[in-house]
């Protein structure tokens, strides 16, 4: 910023990031991590002052939200030099990651720049991993042709490794809050595999999901076993928000023979478009690749309200009490169908219970460890 841009009086970023989007800062913050990209608060703080629009209402605000992250990515890439001790490199890759994933969230109107800031996220988190003095605990597997690829963290215990698949929320970038989810389950010796599909991931705005996506992420289930260091019993699915609805569903199905399911805020059904945001019927429609007025018919694969009693796997939901995207009562209404199905509301929260989201992260992780160990045989055994 040069001096003649320099404001005539203090600009208050935070306020006038809470008066744009006020229950979206938590969100951004998320919880803390040692190897996900994650902004910095003062970051925020930025981001504030840099806003012309405050009405999230309008393209031209996401026009200029992508904008302002773009440019403050772009001021902290260049605050890198070569005498820049490694760890400190490593820090700004991955808030010049976040910064950039945060700027591409929610926006659709451009497309073809939105899956240029999903590979330039993954670009630099993956540099960010390359400058570790150690190899980490960290494999990336890139998409194919068809648009399957994975993340996959482990322990450092050796293998076969307890494990689960991991689906990300609607439009995330796996390098925030998918690997920082997976960090906590790492931490209680599980291995966890993060997906880039058609339609999430990486693969978001190269393809859009495919129909019958159940059906497809099931086939895809023997593929993922077939790797010797995942035990071939002692695995679960787990998911963030619209992914937890994603991993009930193959529970459902029983898809490759899961030992549980773990489901952070995801649903039983997806509302109808007329009771979501019109920021988040977008982002479905978008995702999906439908007309709004399609959309209802197209989610209708993932109302899962009349299956519990098909449900064998044990299986916990962790929702917030005014979870407003998917309801706590459709969740507790599974409790009621199938005695597989286990609900904790956690109370005063919304989505994600975001202002609590570390303990209800480790909690939901040590009951998914837990369960896949009890399908581990006996010290010794094969």
């Amino acid at each position: 910023m040069t001096r003649a841009q320099f404001p005539d009086r203090p600009i208050d970023g935070w306020s006038r990031l809470t008066a744009a989007v006020p229950n979206f800062i938590s969100r951004i913050l998320f919880a803390e991590t040692t190897s996900a990209c994650r902004v910095d608060p003062g970051d925020l703080f930025q981001i504030g002052c840099r806003l012309k629009d405050l009405a999230p209402t309008t393209e031209k605000f996401w026009d200029g939200w992508r904008t302002a992250w773009r440019d403050l990515a772009e001021e902290l890439l260049a605050g890198i030099d070569d005498g820049s001790p490694p760890a400190i490199q490593r820090r700004i890759l991955r808030r010049a990651a976040a910064a950039n994933h945060w700027g591409q969230f929610l926006f659709f109107s451009d497309l073809a720049a939105k899956r240029q800031d999903r590979y330039h996220i993954r670009q630099l988190w993956e540099e960010s991993l390359r400058s570790l003095e150690r190899p980490a605990p960290v494999e990336v597997v890139p998409p194919d042709s068809a648009g399957w690829g994975h993340i996959l963290l482990h322990p450092a215990s050796r293998p076969p490794w307890p494990w689960t698949v991991l689906f990300n929320g609607l439009d995330s970038s796996s390098e925030v809050e998918a690997v920082t989810v997976a960090e906590r389950i790492v931490q209680h010796g599980v291995a966890v595999l993060i997906p880039d599909f058609p339609g999430s991931g990486l693969g978001l705005a190269d393809r859009p999901r495919p129909a019958d996506l159940l059906s497809r992420l099931e086939e895809q289930a023997p593929v993922w076993k077939s790797d010797p260091r995942l035990h071939r019993w002692a695995f679960g699915y787990a998911g963030i928000s619209f992914g937890g609805t994603i991993a009930l569903g193959l529970g459902l199905r029983g898809a490759g023979d899961p030992a549980a399911v773990l489901n952070y805020s995801g649903g039983a059904a997806v509302p109808p478009t007329v009771r979501l945001p019109r920021r988040l019927s977008l982002e479905f429609a978008t995702v999906f690749d439908v007309e709004s007025d399609a959309l209802d018919d197209r989610l209708s694969e993932f109302d899962l309200s009349r299956q519990w009693s098909n449900l064998k796997v044990p299986t916990l939901s962790l929702v917030g009490q005014f979870d407003d995207i998917f309801p706590a009562a459709d969740l507790l209404a599974a409790d009621a169908q199938s005695d597989h199905h286990r609900t904790i509301v956690v109370p005063s929260e919304g989505h994600m219970f975001l202002n609590s989201l570390d303990r209800h992260l480790n909690l939901g992780a040590a009951w998914l460890a837990s369960a896949l160990r009890s399908k581990l045989p006996p010290e010794g055994e094969p």
